[in-house]
């Protein structure tokens, strides 16, 4: 269970979250390397379509942004990540994330824009199966595989969604 708390403080809030938590393991955009380190990799983390959906709008993407081979990954229906190893500004990043919704997680979209970097998860979560690779999408230009990437490491609740209990005036 998740218990959300928010304390208003006049113009200001705390909040806490208290939840079970799990510990995640994903690669981050940023690319490693002196001579690209201003450049990202394309990742997307796409929630509540089905597969045939998800194609059809990322085939839709990578045309109108020349981008490389788009793999997709899943450990849960209607659930995917994709990612691709095209190498490209932020700001260009952020418009080819922008042109993928609906299907693109807001979190990941807002988390993404405050870091400056977007972290797509490759462990497995509590309580899914492992990750598959579900679908290939050849791409319009060549990208290899990295040699070396930003490997990150972080903790998320088990659950999204939780009771909310706020104290103290809305301001």
């Amino acid at each position: 269970m998740r218990f959300n708390l928010r304390i208003g403080l006049g113009p200001f809030a705390i909040f806490f979250m208290f939840s079970h938590r799990q510990r995640l393991e994903g690669i981050c955009s940023k690319v490693v390397g002196e001579e690209d380190k201003h450049m990202h990799y394309v990742f997307w983390d796409l929630e509540g379509y089905p597969l045939e959906k998800v194609v059809q709008k990322l085939s839709e993407v990578q045309k109108e942004f020349g981008l490389g081979d788009i793999y997709v990954l899943s450990d849960h229906p209607n659930s995917y990540r994709a990612l691709c190893f095209s190498k490209r500004p932020f700001t260009e990043y952020i418009h080819i994330l922008c042109h993928s919704f609906p299907m693109l997680d807001f979190g990941f979209f807002i988390w993404s824009v405050r870091r400056t970097n977007a972290t797509i998860r490759l462990s497995d979560k509590v309580g899914r199966p492992k990750q598959r690779l579900v679908y290939v999408l050849r791409g319009y230009e060549k990208t290899e595989l990295p040699k070396q990437v930003l490997w990150c490491v972080y903790e998320t609740g088990l659950e999204k969604v939780g009771k909310t209990i706020e104290l103290g005036l809305k301001g």
